[in-house]
């Protein structure tokens, strides 16, 4: 009986199945298998997330913020993520991607932000620390991941024009991200930095949803009980 012949497609199909299969499995045995040993990867988080639209505050007025440099108080400085064999790093300053992150947001809504009190008298001051900037890594199974993602920063908000301030406050943006094993390169260089980013534009959008930071920026704030909110 002679054999029904494969369509070419068909053969196509299975050809470039069994090429994603060797390609994810030769990726997890060189990465995660070799002798035991982990593999560094290093991710650049720019360009970073677009700013929200639907932000809670807006400049009143010409109005000029400042931004001060943020610490760096994480536990863990020298990388920013791991799981599974893989060490994630970056070359890049978190502190400087997090105020970049407030900044562009707060540009977005119409105030005036600078970096260096150098510059000009700014109505607010911003300043802070980065005390988790996180991506754990994971399996799903063996040919898809997860990327969940931290960003957390402790944040204060002082007015040199008005009797208002937001003291010290911890603000929190989490992601997570699944995807396959199909595309190497998508894997390591766009979805753990979207990840990443997703969980810093959370976090962003916290501290502006902050009814405290929103009241001083927008300046609505009850000054005879300038503490109640």
């Amino acid at each position: 009986m002679q054999a029904e012949s494969v369509p070419a497609g068909a053969k196509d199909g299975l050809k470039m199945m069994m090429f994603r299969r060797v390609t994810m499995l030769a990726l997890i045995c060189s990465t995660f298998l070799v002798n035991g040993c982990t593999q560094t990867m290093k991710v650049d988080p720019f360009p970073l997330p677009v700013a929200s639209n639907n932000s809670p505050v807006s400049a009143p007025a010409e109005m000029t913020v400042l931004i001060k440099r943020f610490h760096d108080a994480r536990a863990q400085k020298d990388i920013i993520g791991s799981g599974a064999g893989l060490i994630i790093d970056t070359d890049r300053q978190v502190t400087d991607v997090v105020e970049q992150a407030i900044a562009s947001q707060l540009r977005k809504d119409g105030y005036e932000v600078i970096m260096t009190e150098d510059i000009g008298k700014p109505d607010i001051i911003i300043e802070g620390s980065v005390t988790k900037y996180w991506i754990n890594f994971d399996f799903v199974n063996p040919s898809a991941f997860t990327d969940s993602a931290t960003v957390e920063a402790k944040i204060a908000v002082t007015s040199r024009t008005e009797p208002a301030d937001v003291p010290l406050t911890t603000y929190v943006g989490r992601a997570s991200i699944s995807d396959t094993f199909d595309n190497p390169h998508h894997v390591f260089k766009v979805v753990i930095r979207y990840a990443v980013n997703a969980a810093l534009l959370d976090m962003v959008k916290a501290f502006v949803g902050d009814s405290r930071v929103s009241a001083v920026l927008n300046r609505t704030y009850d000054f005879k009980n300038p503490r109640s909110r």
